[in-house]
């Protein structure tokens, strides 16, 4: 992707430079509780209530221009999620000049794959996953995960050998260790984006870093081929989905310093979180990953789904396994619902033992994972890229 450009010539051509006071301001959440009302309902019958009172206009926006595909298929869930999405203020604006920055630069292989990159829309999910991002740092965040999509593209061409090198490269790219080559898009990119980041916030940058290799190796690790139980399919998605990266991205995106001890309070609502995306992500992309087990590279390409493991472990269709899937993401739902309930009543008597608000930024970093929760739910029901295999 980039390499001779300084950084604030990359800017330019991201657009991320000179926008309007509109979108130049930051975003923020904030969120207040007290104990009564982080405590769970009682198991009378009612209506579940929305995560939010209202949707914001942005977020009905985005329903007009991306209505749901998988009403047309069988992938749809049976039953609603418990959570409302949400979408950046900026998403429209900074989605474009990301995809416009991405089709100048990337190899595309002809209109076909231009066309497909355009629908697939990647910068909108990450809008997505953090609508409270900083509208001075919702690009970066954006370029990464386009990126990485852009990436595990390319590696389902390529066995695990092959594959795992090439992610080695760009790994050494990201910590300086290595000059990228100019003609490769890919390394230039990957080195530019990680100086922006730094020159951002270098602490937050930092933490973001071990996450992505992670979540790199794992693409090409070889237990992949070999996963037939859910519990051992679950540990690997945790990193594969890139919960670890999600999570240190979503900080850097809104600035958000937690200590040690908070990320540690805060592990089990990431794995419950990395569950839902990676299944709800295994249902909509079904048809396309078996596709690709048909048509691309065997190791590349291998089925690595929820869906085949629990149908194959329980001796049901892939259309029963979605099914049953869906049921375990509502439930992933209400767990994370009253583990929250759970951290927020700790962090109010700890407030009124200790007179510490330094709560606050927990509060908002777990109401975060729900949006990447909702925000993942809803870019899977509409992206062409998982509903028009073509």
């Amino acid at each position: 992707m980039l390499s001779t450009l300084r950084s604030f010539e990359l800017h330019k051509l991201l657009g991320l430079t000179g926008s309007s006071s509109n979108d130049s301001t930051t975003t923020t959440t904030t969120i207040t509780t007290t104990a009564a009302s982080a405590a769970p309902q009682p198991k009378a019958q009612q209506q579940p209530q929305p995560a939010y009172p209202s949707e914001s206009e942005d977020m009905a926006r985005d329903r007009r221009r991306f209505p749901s595909l998988a009403a047309t298929t069988d992938t749809a869930s049976p039953s609603p999620s418990a959570f409302a999405p949400e979408i950046h203020p900026a998403a429209d604006r900074v989605s474009r000049e990301v995809a416009e920055a991405f089709l100048a630069r990337w190899p595309f292989r002809g209109e076909a794959e231009r066309r497909r990159f355009r629908a697939a829309d990647f910068p909108r999910v990450t809008c997505l996953y953090f609508p409270h991002a900083r509208a001075e740092r919702i690009g970066f965040a954006c370029r990464l995960l386009t990126l990485l999509f852009l990436v595990d593209d390319l590696l389902e061409e390529m066995g695990l050998e092959e594959g795992s090198a090439y992610n080695e490269r760009l790994i050494s790219i990201s910590k300086g260790d290595e000059e990228p080559e100019p003609d490769k898009p890919a390394e230039v990119l990957t080195r530019e984006l990680w100086e922006d980041m730094r020159a951002c916030d270098a602490r937050l940058a930092g933490e973001i870093k071990e996450p992505v290799f992670t979540f790199m190796r794992a693409q090409t690790d070889g237990s992949r081929l070999t996963l037939r139980e859910l519990g051992a399919y679950f540990e690997y998605r945790e990193k594969d989905v890139g919960q670890a990266l999600l999570s240190a991205l979503m900080r850097f995106s809104m600035a958000l310093h937690l200590t040690p001890a908070q990320l540690r309070l805060a592990q089990p609502l990431e794995r419950n979180c990395a569950r839902h995306i990676s299944v709800v992500n295994d249902i909509y992309s079904w048809r396309k990953e078996v596709r690709a087990s048909e048509t691309l590279h065997e190791e590349g390409a291998a089925l690595c789904s929820s869906v085949a493991v629990l149908a194959a472990e329980a001796s049901v269709p892939a259309s029963g396994a979605r099914r049953v899937l869906w049921a375990l993401c509502r439930e992933w739902e209400a767990e994370h619902r009253r583990m929250e309930g759970d951290l927020l009543r700790r962090l109010v008597e700890e407030e009124e033992e200790e007179g510490d608000q330094g709560g606050q930024v927990l509060r908002v970093y777990v109401r975060g994972l729900e949006s990447q929760m909702s925000g993942n739910e809803r870019w899977s029901e509409s992206t062409p890229r998982y509903h028009k295999v073509k």
